[in-house]
């Protein structure tokens, strides 16, 4: 009698679960959008690269703007200046925690440069957009910067009549200034953006220092 060899069907594919297949999609959409820029992007071309159904972007993202969106703040959920800002101890003079803030924050956009480069003028021009950042994401290193800075007025290591609040959100806008405005407009280099963040952190600190008391020579 013959022997019947059973044939296996082939296994389906397996299907993609939603957090794959949203990686994937942010992973083509950062792909499209420094390729092209936002507006000559396409949600074709983005579901193309991911090898995914354009109707996806729709569903898990509202849109192209939803997805630029959601690309930002998965770079700032993961964003290597806070971790690494954060995962520091505290500096135990000011200029060196100034510093230190303001090195991270540039690392944070040198790794996110072109990306900033299309979401900015989205930003600018494009309030929906603009409505779903969530800036509290946004601001996470300064906040950490601020409470540091806090304790180290309390040290006496910084005037008592200092706005650390204002101080910090002056720092932050420092950062974004030198580190993407300078190298996107003018092309600055990195080295003298480097040194300019250095002596920026030490005219600071030298300014909020508490004031020395005065030397009396004897007569």
């Amino acid at each position: 009698m013959p022997t019947v060899t059973r044939q296996t069907a082939p296994a389906a594919p397996r299907k993609r679960d939603r957090d794959t297949s949203t990686r994937a999609l942010l992973n083509a959409g950062i792909e499209a959008f420094a390729d092209y820029g936002y507006d000559a992007a396409t949600t074709r071309d983005i579901a193309a690269r991911a090898g995914l159904n354009e109707q996806l972007i729709t569903r898990y993202f509202g849109g192209k703007a939803g997805l630029l969106v959601a690309i930002y703040e998965d770079f700032l959920v993961r964003q290597h200046d806070v971790q690494v800002y954060a995962a520091a101890a505290p500096a135990s003079g000011v200029q060196a925690e100034i510093e230190a803030f303001l090195l991270a924050k540039h690392a944070h956009f040198r790794e996110t440069h072109k990306l900033v480069l299309v979401l900015v003028p989205r930003l600018l021009i494009d309030a929906e957009t603009r409505e779903q950042i969530d800036m509290a994401l946004l601001e996470r290193a300064t906040t950490i910067l601020t409470e540091r800075l806090i304790a180290l007025q309390r040290q006496g290591l910084i005037r008592a009549d200092v706005d650390v609040v204002a101080m910090g959100d002056s720092i932050a806008f420092q950062s974004f200034g030198a580190s993407f405005i300078a190298p996107a407009v003018r092309g600055t280099p990195e080295s003298y953006i480097i040194a300019q963040l250095k002596g920026f952190a030490r005219v600071v600190a030298r300014g909020v220092a508490p004031d020395q008391p005065a030397c009396h020579n004897p007569s």
